[in-house]
């Protein structure tokens, strides 16, 4: 059994949409494993993202039968 914690890997892109009021946080995200990218405009809605996509694999982690 790999007893290494788990990880991820994300590339992560951010920048600022400039408004008349101010500027807007921006993201796109991009899980490197799978390919599924998402853009967001919510830093908190980002965080949650990637760390579903680490809860994911912690469980599939835990249900594989081991070698």
């Amino acid at each position: 059994m790999d007893k290494s914690l788990p990880t991820q890997l994300f590339t992560v892109r951010l920048w600022q949409e400039s408004c008349k009021e101010a500027a807007d946080f921006r993201a796109k995200v991009q899980h490197v494993l799978s390919g599924e990218t998402r853009y967001f405009s919510d830093p908190l809605k980002m965080v949650t993202f990637m760390l579903a996509k680490y809860q994911d694999q912690e469980e599939e982690r835990l249900v594989l039968p081991e070698d």
